[in-house]
Formats: structure tokens, sequence, C-alpha cells
């Protein structure tokens, strides 16, 4: 009869034992499912915060100052289609008094008005596009 006892307690405890781990790994598998996605800017962009500029470097291009402030965007925006065509930083990002760090979903309108018109209103571009990674080939522009 003892051993009987110590068996069934020995089950228990084995049993106890195999539902708190399986109790902890259904509560890890939740906690990973709550956490969301990072979300896309919104439509109406993110305005900019740059420095103060003296009125000629308001005039002055801004790949003079950000090929190296910025070496990275610059490159980017340098090998992408939009850099390949030539399009200014402010045809996308506006001009220094309302400068948008992220354009406004709008202003790809102006050039794209046929992409644009397709998107139902819930998506921005910048939820299939990353910045400044268009797609091109050097040998438009003549590049290497």
């Amino acid at each position: 009869m003892k051993r009987f006892i110590f068996m069934a307690a020995l089950f228990m405890l084995a049993l106890l034992t195999l539902m708190a781990l399986v109790g902890g790994c259904v509560a890890k598998s939740e906690e990973k499912a709550v956490a969301t996605p990072p979300s896309p800017p919104p439509a109406d962009g993110i305005p900019a915060d740059h420095p103060d500029l003296d009125e000629q470097e308001m005039y002055t291009a801004c790949s003079d100052c950000h090929r190296d402030e910025t070496p990275d965007v610059y490159e980017q925006w340098w090998n992408s289609a939009h850099g390949i065509a030539t399009v200014k930083c402010y045809q996308c990002h506006g001009t220094y008094e309302d400068m948008m760090r992220v354009p406004a979903t709008s202003n790809c309108m102006f050039c794209h008005e046929e992409q644009t018109s397709q998107m139902d209103g819930t998506l921005t571009c910048w939820q299939c596009h990353s910045a400044h990674h268009f797609t091109g080939h050097h040998s438009e522009r003549g590049e290497g």
C-alpha cells in the first residue's frame, strides 16, 4: 500500500511539473503574439527638424551638405530611380520653409498619379516602398 501511495504521489508530482512547463510555453507564445510590428509613417508625412540655415545655405543644393552629413541617405537616393532621373530633394520633401522628413503620400501623386489612384486610401507609399530605395539602372544616367 505504501508503494501505491508513493507511486501516486510521484505521478502527481510529474503531472504538475508537466502542466507547469506546458503553461509556461503557452504564456510565452501568447506574449510573442501580442507584439505588433512598427507602423509605417502617416500618409500626411513627418515634418523635418532641420537645423537653421542662413539665406545663402537655403538656396544651396541639398546634396552639397547631405553628401557629407548623411552619406548613406545620399547614396541610397543617388542609386535609386529618383536619383537616376535627377528628381530633386525639394520635389518630394518640400522647400526649406515647409520641409518634410518623410514626404506626404500626396506629394507622390504629382509624378505617380496612375499608381496612387489605385491605392484604396488605407495604404501609404511607405508601406511597400522604403525611402530612397527605388530600383533603377546606372546606365540610364551614364554612370558606371
